[in-house]
């Protein structure tokens, strides 16, 4: 999660093509017309999405963007909206419920993210080739941040880029104590506390520098959230355990003996 699977795909579908359908299954729901359409027997017949998709781009040719794939939902009875993808995936022409004629698919091209491939069906999967993305390392992190997330935050609001400055060991502390994330957003979250605090201090002066130094950067994020403690926790207390902001518990499980075990504070 996180890494950028969406970003990644629609860059490589506008590289290849200008027509783009993008479908969040996650949004899609249970109900196969929002799929294949619905007849035109019914006042309120409307077009699927792959279909409404066409008519937007005017075109049958293009790149279909299945965001979220692992997320499809199934009804009671065990079917998936993802099935009448396939279809569309095998090149054989697709039926709109609201069109009943054969739509050409044969110059359609599929993308799809997942972040959980135990989660898709095996014949969905059989039609794709995988490519898995790693998290960013620290360095990446550090450059995305330096380089990109807060000089583009400072853009954003009208600050020149020399108002604020912060320093390699701010940078250090902040990406290897307080980032958890494989991705960027966290970064960006980042940018945007240290500029909302440079607001703080200028008070509307646009002249105002300020440099945050590694000393600084606890007071605006706290402690960091990679520390580890151990703590002896019976299991029927986990729920105190949480209720006490993970505070030491030290409890007898059997007969004096200790259940002992390392947790991540985050």
């Amino acid at each position: 999660p996180r890494t950028g699977k969406t970003s990644a795909a629609k860059k490589f579908a506008h590289l290849i093509s200008d027509n783009v359908i993008l479908v969040d299954v996650s949004t899609i729901g249970t109900n196969s017309e929002e799929v294949t359409g619905s007849s035109r027997i019914y006042s309120n017949s409307q077009a699927g999405f792959f279909l409404d998709g066409m008519f937007r781009n005017r075109s049958s040719s293009g790149v279909l963007i299945i965001n979220e794939l692992d997320k499809a939902r199934e009804t009671a009875s065990g079917y998936s909206v993802v099935n009448t993808l396939l279809s569309v995936l095998d090149k054989n022409g697709y039926y709109d419920n609201s069109l009943e004629e054969l739509i050409p698919t044969d110059n359609m091209f599929a993308i799809a993210t997942a972040n959980d491939l135990s989660h898709i069906s095996q014949p969905i999967l059989d039609r794709f080739y995988v490519i898995k993305l790693s998290g960013y390392s620290n360095a990446e992190k550090k450059t995305i941040f330096s380089r990109y997330a807060l000089p583009r935050t400072m853009d954003d609001l009208g600050i020149p880029e020399d108002r604020i400055r912060v320093d390699d060991a701010a940078v250090d502390l902040l990406i290897s104590e307080y980032s958890i994330d494989p991705g960027a957003r966290e970064i960006e979250r980042f940018a945007e506390r240290i500029v909302r605090d440079y607001c703080l201090h200028a008070d509307g002066n646009i002249q105002a520098k300020k440099e945050y130094r590694a000393d600084d950067i606890p007071g605006l994020f706290g402690r960091g959230k990679r520390i580890v403690r151990h703590f002896a926790i019976h299991p029927g207390q986990f729920t105190q355990f949480l209720q006490r902001r993970f505070s030491p518990i030290f409890v007898n499980v059997f007969s004096g003996s200790l259940m002992q075990f390392p947790v991540d504070i985050f």
